[in-house]
């Protein structure tokens, strides 16, 4: 949790690596991808945002849906609460400690449109931006 001074487990580090990893190669050969498309069509706002937020960070939108994909179950709810019951909500999950570190609540957030809650996934992101940007060189470095 981002209350915490723990690192994440190399394991979670691990899967967005992966997730990433896996949608900058330049392929985009998973069905999921066609309800973000969906979406992304259907919320000229949402669409926005994601790609404000790609364009920042210099990574393609289809990696961001690609996690908001999963998270949310290829629902993209910003009311989605997490099955495990972890009180984490919204299109990238955000623990409780996490919404109120950012500013917010999971109860607020999930009362929010998925634009609204751009807005805290880019906060969120922002506190990870180096991480981020490590992640990316990496995979153009693996490209060459």
């Amino acid at each position: 949790d981002i209350g915490d001074n723990v690192g994440y487990a190399p394991t979670r580090e691990g899967f967005y690596g992966e997730m990433i990893h896996r949608i900058t190669d330049g392929r985009d050969d998973r069905d999921q991808l066609k309800t973000a498309m969906e979406v992304v069509l259907d919320d000229p706002e949402f669409a926005d945002a994601v790609e404000n937020l790609a364009n920042k960070y210099s990574v393609p939108k289809a990696a961001l849906l690609a996690i908001m994909d999963f998270e949310t179950g290829g629902r993209f709810s910003t009311d989605l609460e997490n099955a495990a019951g972890s009180g984490a909500t919204g299109l990238i999950q955000f623990m409780p400690k996490t919404a109120v570190a950012l500013g917010t609540t999971t109860e607020e957030l999930a009362r929010m449109s998925r634009s609204e809650q751009m807005v805290y996934v880019e906060k969120s992101f922002d506190q990870f931006s180096s991480k981020i940007r490590e992640i990316r060189r990496a995979s153009c470095r693996e490209r060459v």
